[in-house]
């Protein structure tokens, strides 16, 4: 799949009586892809990738999704907080096993007192629910500290592999040596002058 195709064609009879999923776009998605123009009720689908070498078109058989809302954009660039990227939500596959996570804004003084009204609220809607609640601010945190494991990781890797070739060329520069030296030595022995051994020939 490729980069959401916005739909500029009327939509015909065929697609209304397929309905289109619901999907939420974020306002970068907005922004860049749909020109900041109301995005409520707009259609998309994915552009299938075409196989390379292929002479004949194929249809696109992707199904429509229809944005029913516009959510603010989340989950920046740690490294660098000004790139924002357009983002799609699709709605939860429930069919099997899965964990769902819940963004909440919370305003005021009291918001970290939130967290324990929250859980009094899930508990009371459902005992065996267990909450794993963050704030956005450790979330961040947690993503730069792993950003800096990977580079710190990274670097004494590179550092290793330097020590080794150092030490690599260290131990070839110092048989060359001893060889030379040998050399140098019967040579010597066998009366080469000065010149002739800086010259390496007797």
């Amino acid at each position: 799949l490729g980069v959401p195709l916005v739909s500029r064609r009327p939509l015909t009879p065929r697609d209304a009586s397929s309905a289109a999923r619901p999907i939420v776009v974020n306002h970068s998605f907005v922004r860049r892809l749909l020109g900041n123009r109301d995005a409520i009720g707009t259609r998309i689908r994915y552009l299938r990738s075409q196989p390379e070498g292929a002479g004949t078109v194929v249809a696109n058989t992707e199904p429509w999704h229809e944005v029913v809302g516009v959510v603010g954009d989340m989950f920046t660039n740690p490294i660098d907080p000004e790139v924002v990227l357009p983002a799609v939500y699709h709605a939860l596959d429930t069919s099997g096993d899965v964990s769902p996570a819940l963004l909440l804004k919370v305003r005021g003084p009291e918001a970290t007192a939130f967290a324990g009204r929250l859980r009094e609220i899930t508990t009371s809607l459902d005992p065996s629910a267990r909450l794993n609640l963050r704030s956005f601010v450790e979330m961040e945190r947690q993503q730069v500290l792993a950003l800096r494991l990977i580079v710190l990781a990274v670097s004494l890797i590179t550092v290793a592999v330097l020590l080794l070739s150092a030490a690599s060329i260290y131990s070839l520069m110092s048989f060359t040596v001893s060889r030379g030296g040998e050399e140098i030595g019967i040579r010597a022995a066998k009366g080469a002058g000065a010149s002739q051994l800086v010259r390496g020939t007797f």
